[in-house]
């Protein structure tokens, strides 16, 4: 079986979400496209030091880092967005996740940057 994927330019992290058991991945490739290049702003933008904390939180989780605007929201491990997409234009800002059930979540910006956060 293959699936084709495009990415945004920049960092990326993969994962691989099994519901059920009896998988045996035997090999993965990963391949770059034709033409495919950074570009500056993604560049500029994985310069920056972005971060979550408190981490594992329990009602709210604050981003810091973010120098330029943009667009943020919060995935499930499954890949489903569990918050509205936020526009943040701040440094610092602060996310409600009381009404999340505890697990892993992801953040993802516009830009591509993905970040890891855990809900107690």
């Amino acid at each position: 079986m293959s699936h084709q994927v495009f990415l945004n330019a920049g960092q990326q992290q993969i994962a691989i979400a099994v519901p059920a058991g009896g998988w045996n991945i035997n090999w993965l490739k990963i391949q770059q496209g034709n033409g495919a290049r950074i570009s500056q702003s993604s560049a500029v933008q994985e310069e920056e030091s972005i971060s979550v904390h408190p981490n594992p939180a329990t009602s709210h989780l604050v981003v810091n880092g973010i120098t330029s605007p943009t667009e943020v929201t919060t995935y499930n491990t499954s890949g489903k967005a569990v918050t509205e997409t936020m526009k943040v234009t701040s440094t610092q800002h602060e996310i409600n996740i009381k009404t999340l059930k505890p697990g892993l979540y992801i953040i993802k910006l516009k830009n591509g940057k993905t970040l890891r956060f855990a809900k107690e």
